[in-house]
């Protein structure tokens, strides 16, 4: 089944781990926001494509679970921009570009409860074969560039959480997923062998 990889996301606050915010400074130097953030396919035409690969019940599947994949081709792109902020998180200055090109594989089980109003995630990650970013004119130091990176990928992984559940909502209830809802419930990031722990 495809999904569309052409998404934009809403902006992203991102915080210095080393100095948590206060009432007297929301924002300590060296915040910013991750602004006009798009996920783009890598050319006109190319998708996503989420493939169903096991439904319950079965040992380790519960009755409506079921694992899905999602192939993202290499050269799948991201942009955005920087807005640094001053102490009271009001934009400070020029923004600066930020990009990057990815290839992943996706993978997520999916709960569909007739008890609820809709499909939802409660376990997914995205295993990276490639993932390359770029800041434009803005030196960052060791901990800010792994932060972006982690907030970027998390950001990456919300928007597949989000077309997943709309797409096997559309396949197992013929309707999409309604606007503003959360494709998420008592999620947590699913291991890295993919198997489901309770």
């Amino acid at each position: 089944m495809p999904i569309s990889l052409d998404q934009s996301f809403a902006n992203t606050r991102l915080l210095p781990p080393a100095l948590p915010p206060t009432t007297l400074v929301p924002c300590p130097p060296g915040s910013f926001d991750l602004t006009m953030q798009t996920l783009s396919a890598p050319s006109s035409g190319v998708s996503g494509t989420l493939t169903l690969v096991d439904e319950g019940p079965t040992q380790e599947l519960a009755a409506g679970e079921a694992k899905v994949n999602v192939n993202v081709p290499g050269g799948t792109k991201y942009s955005g921009s920087i807005q640094p902020l001053d102490n009271g998180c009001t934009a400070r200055g020029p923004s600066r570009p930020v990009s990057a090109t990815a290839g992943l594989t996706y993978r997520a089980v999916i709960e569909n409860d007739p008890a609820d109003a809709f499909t939802c995630i409660y376990r997914s990650r995205a295993d990276y074969a490639s993932f390359t970013l770029n800041v434009t004119g803005t030196p960052l130091d060791s901990a800010i560039q792994s932060l972006l990176d982690s907030k970027i990928k998390e950001q990456i992984l919300k928007t597949l959480d989000l077309q997943a559940a709309d797409r096997m909502n559309r396949f197992k209830r013929n309707a999409p997923l309604a606007s503003g809802a959360d494709p998420r419930c008592n999620w947590r990031e699913l291991d890295a062998d993919g198997v489901v722990r309770r």
